[in-house]
């Protein structure tokens, strides 16, 4: 059997394999702006796209490319055929031979533990290391393989990503966490970027304001 599968889901949605998510995400600038978008000229091809990532990402895994699967998902095949709108949609959408089972996934998953980080993410692991160094008083000397590690992880959390420079400037604001007033039981201590990618709960006590000075009364 035929399985459908929306290219660069992965780049998107990191993780979406191993978790229930509440959200999509879908770039504005898909319904203006972009030239492959822009081609997809029927409205019912435009739907079906929506609704084909939104049930990929449900299911965790693609999506068998066969009639009774469709109807069942209220696609209405006799208005406008799943052929044509897989023409159409053929630069977002590709045919695999097979759906993953879950041992194939989790497999997988050990697999990649040890790789270094994709190539995909090469941009994105360079601005976060450059980012730190331009903005931050102390600085990043050397990229051990434990440090890689923690980073390939916070890379594939959207909450790490798109809040990396508010995190930094929280720190830089904080008394504690920039060293500036030392704590009874800590002395001088400061956020290292050690700390800040060690795991998914440090950076996110950061941006919950667990670290904000706190104001005085007058």
């Amino acid at each position: 059997m035929e399985y459908i599968h929306v290219k660069n889901l992965e780049k998107y949605h990191p993780g979406y394999k191993d978790r229930t998510l509440q959200w999509a995400k879908i770039y504005i600038n898909m319904a203006d702006g972009d030239p492959d978008t822009e081609m997809i000229e029927n409205e019912v091809d435009w739907a079906r796209f929506v609704k084909i990532i939104l049930l990929e990402l449900r299911a965790q895994k693609p999506l068998p490319n066969n009639d009774n699967f469709w109807l069942r998902k209220g696609f209405d095949i006799k208005k406008r055929p799943m052929s044509l709108t897989l023409q159409m949609l053929q630069n977002f959408l590709e045919v695999v031979a097979k759906s993953l089972r879950r041992e194939e996934k989790d497999k997988e998953k050990e697999e990649e533990k040890d790789k270094d980080i994709k190539s995909t993410d090469v941009d994105l692991y360079t601005l976060v290391f450059n980012t730190w160094n331009e903005r931050m008083p102390w600085k990043i000397n050397g990229i051990t393989a434990s440090r890689r590690r923690a980073l390939n992880g916070r890379l594939k959390e959207p909450a790490f990503v798109d809040n990396y420079n508010t995190i930094l400037t929280k720190i830089l604001e904080s008394d504690f966490l920039s060293g500036r007033k030392p704590t009874e039981g800590h002395g001088k201590w400061y956020a290292s970027f050690d700390w800040i990618i060690k795991n998914d709960t440090n950076y996110q006590k950061i941006l919950e304001g667990r670290y904000d000075n706190k104001e005085t009364e007058q």
